[in-house]
């Protein structure tokens, strides 16, 4: 597991201590910020094994047809991970870990929506999906959910158009992994600590035309 942080202080980082005073005297040139950063802003973040954690779950999914020309399907998934027993590294206030509460980037729920519509000379199909997502998911972004709709037209025998239009909302959108949308991990002491959030990828709209020659 990856989480356990430590500040820059005291004993806590052993030889790295060259290496802070380096980080601190760069801040304002190669980091191009202004000040300079105390010991304790600065975290080291480390992996450990010997985690004993619980891993418990459910996923139901199910599908109705409504006429002859429309399908509903979904599924939901509820997902428990949380940690019986800690490394001493772990066990620090500085932690993202607490034994009995679900482990981060862990989402307790997710699930989609999908709805299949055929036209009744069956030369038309729209497909419909909403897939979302509980917040502490990997993303780091809050409790989302993307809609993506695709629509095929068969022309003649032997042309087809396809248009799709992925996340058609612009769900927390962005082309950078950055502090934008992030959700702030829980530290064991309660304090909060900024993190990174990976963006959805932006609304896009593609139109293919298949030809087959038969």
């Amino acid at each position: 597991l990856t989480g356990a942080s430590v500040d820059a202080t005291g004993n806590n980082i052993g030889d790295l201590g060259d290496f802070v005073q380096q980080l601190q005297s760069g801040f304002g040139t190669f980091g191009g910020c202004a000040g300079s950063p105390a010991p304790a802003d600065v975290v080291f973040i480390k992996s450990v094994g010997h985690v004993a954690a619980r891993y418990a779950g459910i996923d139901v999914a199910g599908g109705v047809s409504i006429g002859p020309r429309l399908q509903v399907e979904g599924d939901v998934a509820v997902q428990s991970a949380v940690p019986a027993a800690l490394p001493s590294s772990l066990l620090t206030s500085r932690s993202y870990y607490v034994v009995g509460r679900q482990l981060p980037n862990v989402p307790f729920w997710n699930g989609t929506l999908t709805v299949d519509w055929q036209s009744r000379d069956e030369r038309t199909e729209a497909l419909f999906n909403a897939t979302f997502v509980s917040a502490n998911n990997r993303n780091n972004l809050p409790a989302k959910t993307t809609y993506s709709l695709a629509l095929q037209r068969n022309v003649t025998p032997n042309i087809s158009l396809l248009a799709l239009a992925t996340n058609i909302f612009g769900t927390y959108a962005g082309d950078f992994v950055s502090a934008r949308y992030a959700v702030p991990y829980v530290l064991a002491d309660g304090r909060l600590q900024p993190a990174l959030a990976a963006p959805q990828a932006p609304k896009r709209l593609f139109i293919t035309a298949i030809y087959r020659n038969r």
